[in-house]
């Protein structure tokens, strides 16, 4: 169940976003990357995480806060864009010092 935890939900850590990226994303990525992370359903989530294998023994807790995982944290992330997390040109100047 610790895999559903707040801290795991809110982690500020961005990922895989090296410079040599960052020229490559736009405006217009960032704004469908959140209205897809927005997007995220619950029952699909649920859907993906009930086809696991049973051979893999995962239980039902470890199910249940996977789903819960991964959609508190679409959310979270899709509020995080907002904020310009990630990308430092994402804000205006005047936005960046709120």
């Amino acid at each position: 169940m610790r895999l559903s935890d707040i801290d795991k939900v809110k982690d500020d850590g961005v990922y895989g976003l090296f410079p040599e990226f960052e020229p490559f994303i736009t405006a217009g990525e960032l704004a469908w990357c959140q209205a897809m992370l927005h997007a995220v359903d619950e029952a699909k989530v649920r859907q993906i995480v009930d086809a696991i294998p049973a051979q893999w023994e995962v239980s039902l807790e470890a199910r249940i806060a996977l789903v819960e995982l991964i959609v508190r944290r679409a959310g979270y992330l899709a509020d995080k864009i907002n904020c310009g997390w990630g990308v430092n040109w994402w804000l205006t100047p005047e936005e960046s010092e709120l």
